[in-house]
């Protein structure tokens, strides 16, 4: 009765077994997945043009930055910046990038007020009612 028992337990077990590993696999190729998904995310690349026509947003930069709608920080890779967060990479194709903007001396004319900031940890919006001007 015990052998009888235990023969038909196994292939139980061994199931069982065999679904978790198949939960595991699983669970690692959608984690690979996440990350490739999430570090392929665009970050936000800005193109700087000499026309004022061509370009989505039109920016002033500010001495002050407590006069600034946006502080801006400037990044070094276009990996490290962020979306809509005043993380910018700079490109040199305007094709690849998500805003081209303008830069003009008139703080009146501008859409937008920037203020470029030395940290990376205070680059943010201060003005919440423009941030639809950058996405």
């Amino acid at each position: 009765m015990i052998l009888y028992f235990k023969l038909h337990r196994t292939p139980f077990y061994f199931l069982s077994f065999m679904k978790l590993k198949l939960f595991l696999k699983v669970s690692f190729i959608l984690l690979i997945i996440g990350i490739f998904a999430s570090s392929s995310i665009p970050a936000q690349l800005i193109y700087s043009t000499n026309n004022q026509f061509s370009a989505d947003v039109s920016v002033y930069v500010t001495d002050n930055q407590f006069s600034a709608d946006l502080l801006v920080f400037k990044c070094d890779s276009q990996f490290s910046a962020t979306k809509n967060k005043g993380l910018w990479y700079f490109t040199d194709n305007q094709f690849s990038a998500d805003k081209v903007i303008y830069f003009t001396d008139n703080q009146f004319s501008a859409d937008l007020i920037i203020y470029f900031t030395e940290n990376q940890f205070s680059a943010g919006w201060k003005e919440n009612s423009k941030i639809h001007l950058m996405y």
